[in-house]
């Protein structure tokens, strides 16, 4: 499970347009909890949310200026940077009607510590999700 966590963070954006039909933002149509994760946003739903909404400062035009650049261009692109102490590579790839961002801890440490954090997060889910289906002591079987 935890080599599984330590695959890549995933987000599908979707374009917002002006009525010039340029690229004001993007909204997100789904992300992976490693995505949340190494964008700074641990244990949130990121689904529905503008790109610079959730991604704020110098990291979220980074990030905004890649996503426009290969929705426009159809072309990918790539930005490396820095959220906290990782180092994050995000692959942006045009798609049919949005873009697609793969990321990818530079380390192999990073990586791990990622895997680690995530996996403590989903923790608290699993065990709530078991304790419901548990009867409660004393009940009748």
């Amino acid at each position: 499970m935890l080599t599984e966590l330590a695959e890549p963070g995933f987000m599908e954006l979707l374009p917002i347009l002006a009525e010039d039909d340029s690229v004001i933002d993007f909204e997100c149509k789904r992300a992976s909890p490693t995505a949340a994760l190494m964008l700074g946003r641990a244990g949130e739903d990121l689904t529905g949310r503008s790109l610079r909404n959730f991604v704020e400062g110098s990291l979220g035009e980074r990030l905004f200026e890649a996503c426009k650049s290969a929705f426009v261009s159809g072309r990918s692109e790539v930005a490396k940077v820095q959220v906290g102490e990782l180092s994050v590579l995000h692959r942006v790839h045009a798609t049919h009607d949005g873009v697609s961002i793969h990321m990818t801890c530079l380390s192999a440490m990073e990586r791990m510590a990622v895997a680690q954090q995530v996996l403590l997060l989903l923790v608290p889910t699993t065990q709530s999700r078991l304790a419901s289906r548990v009867p409660a002591s004393g009940s009748a079987k």
